[in-house]
């Protein structure tokens, strides 16, 4: 991984970063580390939306899985929990998780629905009678 680029722009991946420490949940991570460093260069870090610094790759095929890059975009944070932020019908940004997929809306919606914390309704899907009873409340087959 390089150090720095010609013109002495650095690039601070972090203590974390999968890349750099060789781990990462791609299935060809050694591809996409060669596509990301090649798009670093390229934009010399700067996010390809907003201007601002930036370090995140985004797949604009959201695959995942295809490296090319010129499927790939350098955003910075912002920009990126943007392009994968979700909307309801009336506009607004909702969090996508597993529960709201499978529910409908998310566990703290429902709790306000049945009066109760999102804690609660966690702990009721986790057994198997209340979270039927629950489906059943919210018209879930």
């Amino acid at each position: 991984m390089p150090k720095g680029f010609k013109d002495g722009h650095k690039i601070n991946l972090g203590k974390r970063n999968a890349l750099k420490h060789g781990n990462s949940r791609y299935k060809n991570y050694h591809i996409m580390q060669k596509s990301r460093i090649a798009l670093l260069k390229r934009t010399k870090g700067i996010c390809e939306l907003c201007d601002n610094r930036g370090k995140n790759i985004h797949h604009l095929d959201n695959s995942g899985t295809n490296h090319n890059l010129e499927n790939l975009i350098l955003v910075c944070l912002k920009c990126h929990t943007f392009l994968h932020a979700h909307f309801d019908k009336d506009g607004r940004r909702y969090k996508d998780t597993k529960h709201a997929r499978k529910y409908g809306m998310t566990l703290g919606e429902i709790g306000k629905k049945f009066g109760v914390t999102r804690q609660s309704i966690y702990q009721w899907i986790q057994i198997p009678e209340k979270e039927a009873w629950l489906r059943e409340q919210l018209g879930i087959k």
